[in-house]
């Protein structure tokens, strides 16, 4: 009997994180607005890592890509657009992003009877009211 309520709570525990993690936005009770395409979206990368698997191998992955990154760090940073950066040796890319370099506009919208402020970069489309108002129900 101790053992089913034992194995009764770790099934709730990986439950609710299973859902903390993939349904809710960030520790909130509102669900994420495009569930089934983030599932169908988790779902694809979830074989695509299975594939890789199967075809580099557990070990030699995790090196290939620890090796690939510690010879990209010493390329040359080539700047793509304002604080977004890439090293390149033609067969890989590692990209790096400086917040600090990137002008930003503040917006405001009222949601739900709050004002909520949204920093956009400066030449990119504002986002719209309805937009927002699905991601904040």
């Amino acid at each position: 009997m101790k053992i089913k309520i034992f194995l009764v709570l770790l099934f709730s525990f990986l439950f609710s994180s299973f859902l903390i993690k993939n349904v809710f936005i960030a520790n909130s009770p509102k669900i994420k607005p495009y569930l089934g395409n983030y599932f169908a979206f988790k779902i694809k990368d979830l074989f695509k890592n299975f594939s890789n698997l199967a075809f580099y191998g557990l070990s030699s992955r995790h090196a290939t890509n620890t090796t690939t990154i510690e010879k990209l760090k010493n390329k040359p940073l080539i700047p793509i657009g304002k604080g977004v950066y890439a090293r390149t040796d033609n067969k890989n890319a590692l990209i790096e992003i400086n917040l600090e370099g990137v002008d930003f506009i503040e917006y405001t919208f009222t949601i739900n009877g709050k004002e909520i402020k949204i920093k956009v970069p400066k030449g990119e489309p504002t986002p719209n009211q309805k937009v927002l108002d699905a991601l904040y129900k």
